[in-house]
């Protein structure tokens, strides 16, 4: 059961800004980093390195992120394949973010949509560290986080499908439930629509 109770939302991450007393305080996103070698872990961190973000801690071992899942906010993802073995993990912490570093989105998009957390973001290999720190800080705030280029080809990509009904509706749709039907199709949730 997560700190907060089952299934509870954790309050944003840091101080309460709009309280007199934390006024002056500044906002701190746990981040733990997961990827395949120690020189990447070490770029990552380098990378996410600033005064709104702690790193709580690096490994190559999905495991590892078990011991402190219940202090982080966002988990840092460097390689998809870590992804298949991570998922458990993340099943029991659902109010943990992800951040994803790849450049096959196609792939890894449906698994990342499969996954109960609490926000989501793929940022290519190539990221700067500003591009990387706002996806982090995106996340934190359970939102979807896509590069305008995987994005673009994700639109591009979608087929549309003709919907032939064997009995003619008594009512006709509109313009608009049309257009959320078709996204519903292309699997967004409700929050993006």
């Amino acid at each position: 059961i997560p700190p907060y109770g089952p299934r509870l939302r954790r309050p944003p991450y840091g101080p309460d800004l709009s309280r007199p007393e934390d006024k002056d305080k500044t906002a701190t996103m746990r981040i733990f980093i997961l990827a395949p070698t120690p020189m990447m872990q070490a770029g990552l961190h380098s990378l996410l390195t600033s005064n709104e973000i702690q790193i709580i801690g690096t490994s190559a071992q999905p495991g590892a992120l078990s011991e402190v899942a219940t202090d982080i906010d966002v988990v840092v993802v460097a390689d998809e394949l870590l992804l298949e073995e991570l998922a458990p993990t993340l099943a029991n912490t659902p109010m943990v973010a992800l951040v994803l570093l790849t450049n096959n989105e196609e792939r890894t998009l449906p698994r990342l949509r499969a996954l109960d957390v609490r926000g989501w973001g793929v940022v290519p290999l190539d990221a700067s560290a500003l591009q990387l720190q706002a996806a982090v800080q995106a996340v934190a705030q359970e939102l979807v986080i896509l590069p305008k280029v995987h994005m673009q080809r994700l639109y591009d990509n979608r087929v549309l499908t003709e919907v032939r009904t064997i009995e003619q509706l008594d009512e006709t749709l509109t313009a608009r439930e049309h257009e959320v039907l078709e996204l519903v199709g292309l699997g967004l949730s409700n929050k993006l629509i």
